[in-house]
């Protein structure tokens, strides 16, 4: 009877071992990629061509010119600027996904603002 529970104290001190560095990692993953995606997004700072932009992210998965849908995707800060703007949507391949969002002026094609939510 002895020896049962201390299997049992043992195999329930591994799972509550397992759990916790699951959830360790899980967060460390998860910070890692914010700090990574903040730092891309940082590199398109506003003013930057939209090809410069898309040389350093990639092809647009999604791409977006009237207001309505640039509201429904959007970050939702600084929304004073939707009617005069595109939202260019690239996917961050980091773990956990999350979407780059770039912002641009409808004349110039240059970039209003850069953001990233997740997904």
């Amino acid at each position: 009877m002895k020896a049962i529970i201390k299997v049992l104290t043992f195999v329930i001190a591994g799972l509550v071992i397992a759990i916790f560095l699951f959830i360790v990692t899980i967060h460390y993953f998860r910070e890692s990629s914010k700090i990574e995606i903040t730092r891309v997004v940082s590199d398109i700072p506003p003013g930057t061509q939209l090809s410069s932009a898309i040389a350093k992210l990639g092809k647009p998965n999604q791409v977006y010119e009237d207001e309505a849908s640039i509201k429904n995707h959007s970050s939702g800060k600084n929304t004073e600027f939707y009617s005069d703007c595109n939202l260019y949507m690239f996917v961050h391949d980091a773990v956990p996904y999350r979407w780059i969002l770039i912002y641009t002026d409808k004349d110039s094609i240059r970039v209003k603002r850069a953001d990233w939510v997740d997904m």
